[in-house]
């Protein structure tokens, strides 16, 4: 009969060789995982994929993915997925001038619009050399909006009063601490006109269109994807799919083109955990974050739903006056 101690010893080594395998699997995995991250395999030709999902809050993560595949000799063409509503304009113009700097290394974008592809949604796609949408998408919404609130009656019932002292009379431009007076009022217009000028000319010379002709349309008014074709706003009627392989062809690739698309990273992964457990009724903040001017179409997202992500619905200032009731439709097709 074996001894209990070597019955042991020998229970305690095989325990030690499987972790050693789990060990060296997981080591194994996670190096082929960080090399592919990083290389994309350039073994072949590809089309990379990049979506933009919700609001334009900041370039940064978008900007360094076009930056990085367009430095990578293996990526021959781009395609943007945009189901956005827009957001500032300063992180949408950081995008568009990031994908025409990809252009000028000789490689292709296409932009392909999915739900909606509105304002600065839609700015970005004037980088493209060809503009995808759905016949349904929306789209359009060429113009800029700044919104700014009056607390001054609810401090008041509150019993607080805020002294300022500036060095200016338009230092204090914007503040909710006081209605807006004609000299705001005429400093916001002419910010707000110059911004509106450069989405005007971006179009034009995206669309190839006089910037007489673009501001016949750019009141802020929405297109369908089909309308705006007419318009000539896009060049195709067409899926995500359609875009991926228009790309391809482009950039010189024989049949349907391998697609890159960066991996998820855990970060990503814990940020939509969390997102999840927010209450019900939770109003998104993304509206007020976008700080400034704005290339946005405000009808679109209230908040985050868990397994659902953005979802349209009455803008964020309604729906917070309505007693929170964030997730009820005001029109259009549910998400």
């Amino acid at each position: 009969m074996e001894a209990p101690a070597r019955r042991k010893k020998r229970r305690r080594g095989g325990r030690t060789v499987i972790w050693t395998g789990v060990l060296l699997l997981l080591a194994a995995g996670l190096t082929m995982f960080l090399v592919g991250e990083k290389t994309g395999g350039r073994s072949a030709k590809k089309v990379a994929l990049i979506r933009i999902e919700g609001p334009i809050l900041t370039g940064g993560r978008v900007v360094r993915l076009i930056e990085r595949y367009g430095e990578d000799s293996a990526i021959r063409a781009l395609v943007v997925q945009v189901n956005s509503p827009g957001g500032g304009v300063a992180a949408s113009q950081e995008i568009y001038h990031a994908l025409l700097r990809f252009r000028d290394r000789g490689k292709v974008v296409l932009t392909s619009m999915e739900g909606v592809g509105a304002s600065g949604g839609y700015y970005v796609a004037l980088a493209s050399d060809k503009i995808y949408a759905n016949a349904g998408t929306i789209t359009g919404s060429i113009g800029v909006i700044l919104q700014v609130g009056n607390i001054e009656g609810l401090l008041k019932k509150a019993g607080l009063k805020i002294e300022v002292v500036k060095s200016g009379v338009h230092k204090d431009v914007g503040s909710p601490l006081r209605p807006m007076s004609a000299g705001d009022r005429a400093v916001f217009k002419q910010v707000i006109d110059d911004a509106y000028t450069q989405f005007v000319r971006a179009v034009s010379v995206g669309r190839k269109m006089p910037m007489e002709a673009v501001r016949k349309i750019a009141d802020g008014r929405i297109f369908t994807g089909e309308r705006a074709k007419g318009l000539g706003l896009i060049d195709e009627i067409g899926t995500l799919e359609d875009s991926i392989r228009e790309a391809g062809r482009m950039a010189g690739i024989k049949g349907r083109p391998r697609v890159h698309e960066e991996r998820r990273r855990l970060r990503g992964w814990i940020e939509r955990l969390l997102r999840s457990i927010r209450p019900a009724g939770w109003v998104s903040d993304a509206l007020p974050t976008v700080r400034g001017l704005q290339y946005i179409w405000t009808y679109w997202l209230v908040g985050w739903r868990p397994g659902l992500g953005w979802e349209r619905g009455v803008p964020t200032e309604i729906a917070a006056a309505a007693g929170r009731e964030t997730w009820r439709e005001s029109g259009g097709k549910s998400v």
